[in-house]
């Protein structure tokens, strides 16, 4: 079994790379820094962790991790917003955790639902999270 992410130039449909990782890729997001030549892309994986890639720069540097860290459980969704410079990460347990990517730590959890978040959504004019999950 493959376990890569596959980067695609979608205006000509064509397969740019193929970036081995060491776990199956579960969601991806990116991430708005602000900082010029910085193409951050944050995932998650099957192994309960979650890293940043740039896509950008250097060959040596190019596609390779530029954070790894252990997640609570697999996360199923990624959400950036730029607004408060958090990512959200929705879990197999239900809950919605919001990181600090610069340093990886974890800033607050979100309880509610009852079982796998699967999707999450950024509503930026309102700054809320949207989530939705496999509850009822």
């Amino acid at each position: 079994m493959k376990r890569s992410i596959f980067l695609f130039n979608n205006r000509l449909g064509k397969h740019i790379a193929t970036v081995p990782t060491d776990s199956a890729p579960i969601a991806m997001t990116p991430l708005s820094t602000g900082e010029k030549g910085k193409n951050l892309v944050a995932a998650s994986f099957s192994d309960m962790t979650m890293a940043t890639y740039n896509f950008e720069g250097s060959i040596s540097s190019r596609y390779q991790p530029t954070s790894t860290w252990a997640t609570p459980g697999v996360q199923m969704a990624l959400a950036y917003m730029p607004a408060n410079q958090l990512l959200y990460s929705g879990a197999t347990n239900g809950d919605v955790y919001s990181w600090r990517v610069r340093d990886r730590k974890m800033v607050s959890t979100l309880a509610g639902h009852t079982d796998i978040c699967m999707s999450l959504c950024i509503l930026k004019r309102l700054n809320y999270l949207a989530s939705a999950s496999l509850d009822t």
